[in-house]
């Protein structure tokens, strides 16, 4: 809708100016030079409506221009070079540093991940916040960043948090951007997902889905039963003989009681 506005405005102006000099060649055709000047000065007198007109359209032009730029340099959505990007390592006073860490391993896979799909580092941006050297602060992929700079980018597209915005919201955006709110169904990881796939695309799986052929409801069940055995606990029988006295087996009994009192969680049937 803009460029068509600007196309409008454009358009009017030189059609005005067009008329103008048409109007001016009729009227100073044929005159000598004072008159034509006489004439350029009545003709300009007469017509001052006109070129107002073409001023304001001008006018009007350049600032929906400058709004434009304006409004573009203010979006908080930037290319910005990785040379001007540090990570978070404490330097902001008020930020505690990056509580994030990663294995060797993982972080070989987020390389290949960025590498063979770049494109979602347009999707999901660094989020960095402008420090007073110039420079940005990295509040949310410090990872992906320290992988990008081995990788060769140049420049990486970034969220700039405004300069006024409190420190203490920047360290709750450092961990609500690294916080899982999710879990894994692995159920349907096992049975519908390909686990090749989801390895090379840099996902760390549970061992028990390593090896292919695995039923999960398998290892549930097995899950299940093992816990259910360590609730029963384990049981200790003491045999008697058939002839004793039921006075015998409450004396016996209430020895063992007195023996086993300063253990917790032991029952005697």
């Amino acid at each position: 809708m803009q460029k068509f506005n600007y196309a409008v405005t454009v358009v009017a102006a030189f059609s005005e100016i067009f008329f103008v000099w048409h109007d001016y060649i009729d009227v100073c055709r044929g005159r000598s030079a004072i008159r034509h000047c006489a004439h350029v000065c009545a003709y300009c007198l007469h017509n001052v409506w006109k070129i107002l007109l073409i001023t304001a359209y001008f006018c009007l032009l350049l600032r929906s221009f400058n709004q434009n730029k304006i409004k573009m340099s203010k979006t908080p959505y930037q290319n910005i070079d990785v040379s001007l990007l540090e990570l978070n390592e404490g330097q902001l006073e008020g930020l505690p540093k990056n509580p994030r860490f990663i294995k060797t391993h993982r972080y070989d896979a987020l390389k290949k991940s960025i590498e063979d799909a770049p494109e979602l580092l347009e999707a999901r941006t660094l989020l960095v916040y402008p420090l007073e050297n110039g420079h940005y602060i990295v509040i949310g992929g410090n990872m992906r960043l320290r992988a990008c700079k081995e990788l060769g980018f140049n420049e990486l597209p970034c969220y700039v948090f405004k300069q006024e915005t409190p420190v203490e919201k920047l360290a709750e955006y450092v961990i609500k951007d690294n916080v899982a709110f999710g879990d894994v169904d692995w159920n349907l990881i096992a049975n519908e997902w390909d686990t090749g796939d989801l390895e090379d695309w840099g996902m760390n799986l549970p061992s028990f889905l390593e090896g292919g052929d695995f039923e999960l409801g398998d290892f549930f069940d097995k899950e299940k039963e093992e816990k259910e055995e360590k609730e029963k606990g384990k049981d200790i029988k003491i045999c008697l003989p058939a002839d004793f006295t039921d006075e015998q087996v409450e004396e016996i009994r209430s020895i063992v009681t007195e023996a086993l009192k300063d253990y917790e969680n032991i029952k005697i049937k």
